[in-house]
């Protein structure tokens, strides 16, 4: 699961979206549980990659390098520092969307909204 933790972390909610996108507006509350539930299932990811995480070391963590397009010698290469976990954790991710999603679903449903005419 390490090998690919971090391509689970860039591309769920980017699937997720996608998701969102195919239920419609049409069925807005239903776009709102899916985008809610796959953003809690990317929040649960992310604290594999913060608990898994050594401060320790100078080094890459979670590393993930394959050949993309070998012709031209371009790869697929991802790894966290210390610098840029809090920000994977924090601010790209998880939690950020997950307080937006809920406050957004539970406002729409349990208070009166408001509807221009």
């Amino acid at each position: 699961m390490e090998q690919v933790l971090l391509s689970l972390l860039v591309w769920m909610p980017i699937l997720g979206g996608f998701a969102t996108l195919i239920v419609g507006n049409e069925r807005a509350l239903s776009a709102k549980w899916v985008a809610l539930s796959l953003s809690v299932i990317v929040f649960i990811l992310s604290l594999g990659l913060y608990t898994g995480f050594d401060n320790t070391t100078h080094l890459m963590q979670f590393v993930e390098k394959s050949s993309w397009i070998s012709q031209f010698n371009i790869n697929y290469h991802l790894g966290v520092d210390g610098i840029s976990m809090p920000l994977i954790f924090l601010l790209l991710s998880q939690l950020f969307w997950l307080l937006l999603l809920v406050g957004r679903l539970f406002k729409t449903n349990l208070l009166i909204t408001w509807r221009p005419s």
